[in-house]
C-alpha cells in the first residue's frame, strides 16, 4: 500500500485533516509496530462499511500498554504478546469477553541481503559468536518489545545468551532492530517472520523454531465501550479481515 486514506490517520502526524471527515466518528487504535502495514489495511477495509476516521498509534506493545495505563485514550489495543494484554486486564481495561487471538507469527534470524551468511543452524552445541564475531545482534528491547522477549527466551533456551553477551543491541522495537540490520550497523537480528518478508534489504538465514520459545500471539483487546470498538473487535473474525492478514504472512 502507497499510500494512507485520509480517514486513517497516524497519531502524531502534524498537517490539516480534509473536511470530508468532519463530523465522522472516530475510532483509536493503538497498535504494535510489526502490524504497521497490516493495520492500515485492515481499516481501510473496514471503512468500506463504516463511516470512521481511524486514528493509529504505533509502538511496541509495552510502551503502549503503558500509554494505555497511564490514561492515554484508545478504544482498540492490538498487542504482539499475551503477556501485556493481561497485563491491561489486571488493570481492569480490557475485560475477558472483549479479547480475542487474531493470528500467530514466527520469530527469525536475519542478515543483510548482501550477507556471506547463508543459514543458521539451531543447535545448542553451536557457539553464536562465530556468527557475530566481534559485531552486535539487533534484538527489540526484552523490558517492552515482544519480539525481544521471544528472542531472548530462543537465546537462553539455546544456551547462546551468555555467547552473546556485550553483543546485543536493544531496540525501541522490532522494526528498529530490522532497519538496524537493513542499515548493515548489525550483521544479524532477530525479527518477526512477517517483517523480514516485507523488507528487501535483508534475507531469512534462520527460522527459529518454535520449542526455544513462547507462541506468539496475536491479540485484539476492546478498550472502550464504543459500537465502533465492538464492531472492529468483531470484523478482525471476518474472512475479509483474515484475508488481509494471511496476505502479509501472518498465521491464522
Amino acid at each position: 500500500m502507497a499510500l494512507l486514506s485520509a480517514a486513517v490517520l497516524l497519531l502524531g502526524c502534524k498537517g490539516d485533516v480534509t473536511t470530508k471527515n468532519e463530523g465522522k466518528e472516530k475510532l483509536t487504535i493503538f497498535t504494535a509496530a510489526s502490524l504497521n502495514e497490516v493495520i492500515k489495511e485492515l481499516s481501510m477495509a473496514f471503512q468500506e462499511t463504516n463511516e470512521v476516521v481511524i486514528k493509529l498509534n504505533l509502538a511496541s506493545s509495552g510502551t503502549l500498554a503503558r500509554q494505555i495505563e497511564q490514561g492515554a485514550g484508545a478504544d482498540v489495543y492490538l498487542s504482539a504478546n499475551l503477556m501485556w494484554v493481561r497485563y491491561l486486564q489486571e488493570l481492569g481495561r480490557i475485560s475477558e469477553n472483549g479479547l480475542m487471538e487474531i493470528a500467530k507469527n514466527e520469530l527469525v534470524f536475519i542478515a543483510p541481503i548482501d550477507s556471506e551468511l547463508s543459514s543458521i543452524t539451531f543447535d545448542q552445541e553451536i557457539d553464536i559468536s562465530q556468527f557475530l564475531k566481534n559485531n552486535r545482534l539487533a534484538i527489540g528491547d526484552p523490558a517492552h518489545v515482544p519480539a525481544g522477549i521471544y528472542g531472548m527466551q530462543a537465546l537462553q533456551n539455546l544456551g547462546w545468551n551468555e555467547q552473546a553477551a556485550g553483543q546485543l543491541i536493544y531496540m525501541t522495537d522490532v522494526r528498529a532492530a530490522l532497519t538496524l540490520v537493513e542499515l548493515g550497523e548489525a550483521p544479524l537480528g532477530i525479527v518477526y517472520k512477517t517483517d523480514a518478508m516485507k523488507s528487501e534489504k535483508v534475507k531469512i538465514i534462520g527460522q527459529i523454531p518454535s520449542v526455544f520459545h513462547d507462541e506468539i500471539r496475536i491479540m485484539a483487546g476492546q478498550l472502550s465501550e464504543k459500537h465502533l470498538a465492538t464492531e472492529f473487535i468483531e470484523f478482525l473474525s471476518t474472512d475479509r479481515a483474515k484475508g488481509i492478514l494471511s496476505s502479509f504472512g501472518f498465521i491464522l
